[in-house]
């Protein structure tokens, strides 16, 4: 009965260690540093261009139907509020 109380705690530990050193070595979210501007809109689906997103709803999902490799995304207005 020891044995497998202790077996148990090991394995429990174990989870808790590699969810501990996943979460502490996780690849970090990169900004590509070169990039062109294609002077028009995105194609986006679902398409969001002239809606209004308030400002306390969940972040949006969308799919950028564009070639490349990384994309740049800015989320801005053009009113400030305080």
């Amino acid at each position: 009965m020891i044995g497998r109380r202790r077996i148990c705690m090991l394995v429990a530990l174990a989870v808790v260690l590699a969810v501990a050193l996943y979460h502490c070595f996780r690849p970090g979210v990169t900004v590509p540093q070169e990039y062109s501007d294609a002077g028009r809109p995105p194609r986006i689906d679902p398409d969001y261009a002239g809606c209004t997103i308030p400002p306390n709803i969940a972040p949006l999902n969308f799919v950028v139907k564009e070639t490349g490799a990384q994309y740049r995304v800015r989320v801005y207005s053009r009113r400030r509020t305080s």
